[in-house]
């Protein structure tokens, strides 16, 4: 099946065949196999890509997929790509859902506002940083638009899945 991925900004189109915790990826005509592992708690994973090999955590929420590996965290966003074309057409497909907020990955501190009301953004612009597990994390807009409200506050603690910036 043809997907349609972005991290932190970056466009990437492949094809994924999954055989149980096994998988192929055609990434600009390069075949990859890939082997995922469940590790640890239920959000860590070892991946095998090729014959690189990764550990990583995962959050997931509605703004998308938060990735966290080697000290950064990635906002990573993947699609079908014949659901992506059908919803561009009007047609959205059962369960598409465009994201228009932006809520906390993990548990941690507001650190910094970047933006404010009424702020025109650019999908993947840096708008809070938060740190959680001793790291500072960058979360970025999900999509352009306007701000239409911001929740949070500098050195407001915030909740895993809290709402933080809602943009129209």
């Amino acid at each position: 099946m043809r997907y349609r991925a972005e991290i932190d900004g970056h466009e990437l189109e492949f094809d994924l065949r999954c055989q149980g915790h096994c998988a192929t990826a055609i990434v600009d005509g390069t075949v990859v196999p890939i082997t995922m592992t469940r590790i640890g708690s239920s959000t860590e994973y070892a991946v095998l890509f090729g014959n690189r090999s990764f550990s990583f955590e995962v959050q997931r929420n509605a703004a998308g997929t938060w990735v966290a590996h080697c000290g950064r965290v990635y906002h990573c966003r993947a699609q079908n790509a014949q659901r992506e074309a059908l919803a561009r057409l009007g047609g959205a497909a059962e369960g598409h859902q465009r994201a228009w907020e932006l809520r906390a990955p993990m548990p941690g501190l507001v650190l910094e506002v970047r933006v404010r009301e009424g702020d025109a953004v650019e999908a993947g612009q840096g708008v809070l940083v938060v740190e959680a597990m001793k790291m500072e994390n960058e979360l970025r807009a999900p999509c352009a638009g306007t701000v239409k409200e911001v929740k949070v506050k500098e050195k407001e603690s915030v909740e895993q899945n809290q709402l933080l910036i809602v943009f129209a």
